[in-house]
C-alpha cells in the first residue's frame, strides 16, 4: 500500500516539473520582455 502511494507521488511530482518548465522558461524570459516594452514605452512617450 505504501508503495503504491510513492509511485503515485513520483508520478504527480514529475507531472509538475515538466508542466513547470514552460513555467519557468516564461519566467526567464519575462524580464527581457519588460524592458523592451519600458524603452517602447519611453521612445513613444517622448516623440
Amino acid at each position: 500500500m505504501q508503495l503504491l502511494v510513492t509511485g503515485k507521488y513520483d508520478n504527480l511530482l514529475l507531472v509538475v516539473v515538466r508542466s513547470q518548465k514552460p513555467f519557468l522558461t516564461l519566467q526567464k524570459l519575462f524580464p527581457t520582455l519588460h524592458l523592451l516594452f519600458f524603452i517602447l514605452h519611453l521612445l513613444f512617450w517622448r516623440s
